[in-house]
């Protein structure tokens, strides 16, 4: 089940301002049923010789391991290693800062900073003999830190119908 909401604002000579609610269900056989809201929110100004687009997205994930399976053949909701590698409620939070700078008409040179951190619910710290933590008491805890800085540079000039970046 999916749910999107887009409203964008794009002017002529302005800055085009965008933002984008996502809300998903989906099941899967080791984490279970997941619910995720996305909201993504971007600002892009691009004038002749000079451009800058930003992007903030932020994504909550709460995660009911109840309706995982548990039978042998999947491996049940435990010790599996996924993509996001978590079984736990979780929050991203994503953004990307681009600078297009057309100092000549046939090149242009874009630095890019973009930077990700994720969130993870702490795991319930109570033993097998003791009653079970809520799990919207538990805190988050970092659990991934990414920044990478990137620098293109392209040729705007056509060869053979090829447009050769680096």
């Amino acid at each position: 089940d999916s749910q999107t909401m887009r409203a964008s604002i794009e002017l002529p000579a302005w800055p085009s301002l965008s933002m984008m609610l996502d809300s998903q269900e989906y099941w899967n056989e080791q984490r279970g049923t997941e619910f995720s809201d996305l909201y993504v929110a971007s600002f892009r100004y691009d004038r002749q010789v000079v451009g800058l687009t930003t992007e903030y997205r932020h994504e909550d994930i709460t995660v009911d391991r109840t309706t995982a399976a548990t039978d042998s053949t999947t491996g049940g909701s435990t010790g599996y290693s996924s993509y996001y590698s978590s079984f736990n409620d979780r929050i991203v939070d994503s953004g990307s800062i681009t600078l297009q700078l057309r100092p000549i008409k046939t090149l242009s040179i874009q630095p890019t900073y973009d930077i990700r951190r994720e969130l993870e619910r702490a795991d319930d710290p109570a033993g097998p003999d003791e009653p079970a933590t809520p799990a919207t008491e538990l805190p988050y805890e970092l659990s991934a830190r990414d920044h990478r800085l990137s620098l293109r540079p392209t040729i705007n000039k056509s060869f053979f119908g090829l447009r050769p970046t680096v």
